[in-house]
């Protein structure tokens, strides 16, 4: 389970920094966008884990 909280924290986390440093944006408009990022790719990972172990 840790390895999915993680999943959506760190790219999402790492997205929204992005976006505050280089694009200069808000944080009201990085971070939903963030935690978009960050639930699409653990959701990726979660499907490859499933269709690697078979």
């Amino acid at each position: 389970m840790l390895w999915f909280v993680l999943a959506i924290t760190v790219p999402g986390l790492g997205y929204t920094v992005s976006q505050l440093v280089i694009a200069d944006r808000a944080l009201a408009s990085a971070a939903p966008v963030g935690l978009v990022f960050g639930l699409v790719f653990a959701a990726g990972t979660a499907f490859l884990k499933v269709a690697l172990d078979r």
